[in-house]
């Protein structure tokens, strides 16, 4: 029998975006995919929607496998691929804080190993992705993991020791995104909107935010100046904010963020 094309082990939010954005842009044929999921209801759901593709109990033999868990499940899918036997020729992880020398270490069979880190994004192929080249990798697997992971969004090339902070920012970055717009629907309701109205208007406005910087390519700095009149309340907004060091509030968000990545891939060394 010869080898799937790819298998996504993880058939979760992640996974199935991925699987989504192959298909979609024609990367791999439906019929040379196949999705390692263990939980009974994910997998029929996986089998309604992509009716043409493989659902597996375990992994099996394939040119690319990725790693689409979390990472504290990391330890128990390299042992099922171990007492297998795999024949896998490259694997591409996007758990976070797994670094490409511990799963180098845990595989008994050589395999050349990407490590990449998605945002949620990637569902509606507008993701931030970094990716980077571990042992047994060449040139040619980045090339083809770039040219997978394009399908869902924008793809960058890093060096391995910048991965945490990354997983920090863009990882867990749209949570970020989402907290904000939860705290300006509060803000709304505590001033008097009833919660439908500043629910939209919070939406709204962090939507059409951000299509605004990807539409003009400005800086933020630059919009958020051009929004900001002098003595107006954008102006006012923005000073009370200074006066409560939100800048230094979201320092230590990210780097407490970065801290636990690397604490989930020291956990396992």
């Amino acid at each position: 029998m010869s080898k799937h094309k790819l298998i996504i082990v993880g058939g979760g939010r992640m996974g199935t975006a991925l699987l989504s954005g192959f298909i979609e842009a024609n990367l791999v044929d439906q019929e040379q995919l196949a999705v390692v999921e263990p939980d009974h209801i994910q997998k029929l759901k996986l089998s309604e929607s992509f009716p043409s593709v493989k659902v597996l109990d375990v992994v099996d033999d394939c040119e690319t496998l990725i790693l689409s868990v979390k990472p504290n499940v990391a330890t128990d899918v390299i042992d099922q691929i171990n007492s297998f036997n795999c024949s896998i020729d490259r694997i591409i992880s996007i758990m976070a804080g797994i670094t490409c020398e511990y799963l180098a270490s845990r595989l008994k069979n050589k395999t050349a190993i990407i490590r990449s880190m998605p945002n949620t994004p990637s569902m509606v192929n507008k993701g931030m992705i970094a990716v980077t080249k571990g042992p047994g990798a060449t040139s040619k697997d980045l090339t083809y993991a770039i040219k997978l992971l394009s399908a869902v969004g924008k793809v960058v090339e890093v060096d391995q020791s910048q991965m945490d902070v990354i997983t920090a920012i863009s990882g867990s970055g749209p949570a970020y995104v989402f907290y904000l717009t939860e705290a300006l629907t509060k803000a709304g309701i505590r001033l008097g909107l009833d919660d439908e109205l500043a629910s939209t208007l919070a939406k709204q406005t962090v939507i059409g935010s951000g299509i605004l910087m990807e539409k003009t390519g400005e800086e933020p700095l630059d919009l958020r100046l051009a929004v900001t009149s002098k003595g107006g309340t954008t102006q006012a907004a923005i000073e009370q904010l200074d006066r409560d060091n939100v800048n230094d509030l979201f320092f230590n968000a990210v780097q407490a963020a970065a801290n636990r990545s690397k604490e989930l891939g020291d956990i396992l060394k």
